[in-house]
């Protein structure tokens, strides 16, 4: 990997080794929740160098205040029957978050791999935060439950 620089980039940090296909912690995101996919994004970005990862970690900022407060809003104005779609709204939100976040980061990603990077795999981690993300929500409320799924 010492031929991996490029000099309007950050460089890759010493946690590279550690990194994987952003596509990993969209899956993280579907199976085991905000609680865990969202700071594995941030490590990712991190970890590679990415020239993009202030937008990525504004969007991952965003993405844990602007859920909450849209669906506590709506939860105030909005009769007890909409709730289904309050919650469909708040996971769209999410989803949105999501998506931006992995546009940004495969582009860092692809270059650090054509520059001889290695990826590990991701499925590991997956299988740990799906295993281990139902103990981690069940003592919180049900908004919160609700906000890091």
């Amino acid at each position: 990997m010492s031929g991996y620089l490029i000099a309007d980039e950050p460089a890759p940090s010493t946690l590279a080794r550690y990194a994987v296909n952003p596509l990993y912690p969209t899956l993280a995101w579907m199976f085991a929740g905000v609680w865990f996919a969202w700071p594995w994004f941030a490590f990712n970005s991190l970890a590679v160098g990415s020239p993009t990862r202030r937008a990525e970690l504004a969007w991952l900022a965003a993405g844990l205040i602007v859920p909450p407060v849209v669906g506590s809003v709506l939860l105030a104005v909005l009769p007890p029957g909409a709730y289904a779609y309050i919650e469909l709204l708040v996971v769209v939100l999410k989803l949105i978050v999501v998506y931006a976040v992995f546009l940004l980061q495969s582009r860092t990603i692809e270059m650090y791999e054509y520059y001889g990077g290695k990826l590990v795999n991701g499925v590991w981690p997956i299988l740990a935060a799906v295993y281990l993300g139902h103990r981690v929500l069940a003592g919180l409320p049900v908004f919160l439950q609700l906000m890091l799924s």
